[in-house]
Parts: C-alpha cells; sequence; structure tokens
C-alpha cells in the first residue's frame, strides 16, 4: 500500500480499471474511472490555486461527485474537511475561518455563502478535463483529513488524521474485518463521520466494492441494495442493528 488511500486508488486502477469501486443507487464507478475523475479533480483544484497542505471544506453527501472531490483533494496532498449534509451556512463559515480554509464547496449554491463553490456547478468543468494531473506523494506527517465529531457532549470539534494515520487506520481496519478484494461492503452512515469514511478507506485499500446508501430507515431501499448488488459485509452502527432486529 502506498503512503495515501489516493494513490492506492491509483495503484489499483492500473491493475484492475474495469472493476467496481463505487455503487451509488444505479450508478457505478469503476476503478479506472474513480482514478481518472480524482485525478481531473486533482487538477481543477489545483488551477484555481489550492495547494499541498491547504484546507478544503467539503458539504458531505452519498454522491460519486462528492467522492471525485474527496479523493481528489488528498490526491493533491490537501486536507480535507468534510461537513455533514445540509450544515448550515453559518456553521460552514465558522469551521472555514476557524480552520483558515480559503476553500468551501457545497452541494449547490447558496445565497447565503457566496464564497462556497457548488460541487452541482463545477462537476461538469472537471469532467472536461484533459487528464493531464501527476499525483505525486504527501508528507506522512501532514493533514489528510480533519473530521469534526458530532457534538453530543459539548461543541463539535476536528479531529486531525494525517496521510500515515489514514494508512494506519486502514491497515488495523483490513486485519480486524479480515476484508478482500471480492468483498462488496454497504455503508449506509452518513459520509462526514469518521466511521463510514474509514470503511470506504478499508475497501478502497484492498480493491473491493463499497455501497454507498444514505441511512437505514428505509428498510424496502436497504435489502433492495443488499440483494441487487450481491453484498457480502455490511456496516452497521448498534442503533442500525437495534432498527432491523425490530423489523
Amino acid at each position: 500500500m502506498l503512503n495515501s488511500i489516493a494513490l492506492t486508488i491509483q495503484q489499483i486502477a492500473s491493475e484492475t480499471p474495469d472493476k467496481t469501486a463505487i455503487i451509488v443507487g444505479s450508478e457505478k464507478c469503476s476503478y479506472g474511472l474513480l482514478a481518472e475523475m480524482n485525478r481531473k479533480a486533482a487538477l481543477y483544484l489545483s488551477g484555481k490555486g489550492v495547494k499541498e497542505g491547504d484546507r478544503v471544506v467539503v458539504e458531505a453527501d452519498h454522491l460519486l461527485s462528492y467522492v471525485y472531490i474527496w479523493y481528489g483533494i488528498q490526491l493533491l496532498g490537501a486536507t480535507f474537511v468534510p461537513v455533514e449534509k445540509n450544515t448550515p451556512s453559518l456553521r460552514v463559515k465558522e469551521i472555514a475561518e476557524e480552520l483558515e480554509a480559503n476553500t468551501v464547496i457545497t452541494l449547490s449554491a447558496r445565497e447565503d455563502l457566496t464564497e462556497a463553490w457548488s460541487l452541482e456547478a463545477i462537476i461538469a468543468e472537471i469532467e472536461g478535463l484533459e487528464d493531464t494531473f501527476k499525483p505525486q506523494a504527501p508528507k506522512d506527517d501532514s493533514l489528510a483529513e480533519i473530521l469534526f465529531t458530532t457534538g453530543t457532549t459539548g461543541k463539535s470539534k476536528g479531529v486531525m488524521v494525517s496521510y500515515s494515520n489514514q494508512i494506519n487506520i486502514a491497515l488495523a481496519g483490513i486485519e480486524t474485518t479480515n476484508i478482500q478484494s471480492d468483498n462488496v461492503w454497504l455503508i449506509p452512515t452518513p459520509m462526514n463521520h469518521a466511521a463510514g469514511l474509514r470503511k470506504v478507506h478499508i475497501a478502497m485499500a484492498v480493491g473491493s466494492t463499497v455501497v454507498l446508501l444514505e441511512g437505514f430507515r428505509n428498510f424496502k431501499l436497504y435489502f433492495d441494495a443488499i440483494h441487487k448488488n450481491n453484498v457480502t459485509s455490511l456496516y452497521l452502527p448498534p442503533s442500525a442493528i437495534h432498527l432491523l432486529l425490530a423489523v
């Protein structure tokens, strides 16, 4: 494994480009396409002045475009800062100011956050770029992610994760779960929470397939996703297990 998950995706894509990496609803993305879109996203960000070490705040969602920008940021050696979907603009501004982040990406344009880029708007530009970005390995001790806690016991806090931390967490997860490249892992958690993000990292590190689902309260969608995608592994927090057992 290389020293970042984003670089590991590039390596896996060179070996098995047609293998399915991410599934969201009826959309599928191969490792080859994921790696290409990560490079294009990194190129776009670089062209806009984002550089290694910069913090980029991104509104999270279960979208392929979100995964493209997520690993594109990390392919650039910048710091990915996901915030919960529909986080109020005032809170997004507070986080950006606290982290001295010059770049904020929301899912769509917001009238009360005009400085933010709309992912909905920029994804077409990213797709249209020439694939010319040349990835470089980030410094092991540089920040890969800043993940904000839920704030259930006080004000939410940013937890810093270096690139070396990210790899070590993934390696520990691989050892714990024994995940293999032929696994299909359903992850129905928010895409700004450490639990879900780390499960995606683990899956990408071994070249398996991830199915992203927005929550598990719609049981029809949940079980449909399992059957349609031949899911072999589930990530379920205790609250989800309780709900499923009550069905």
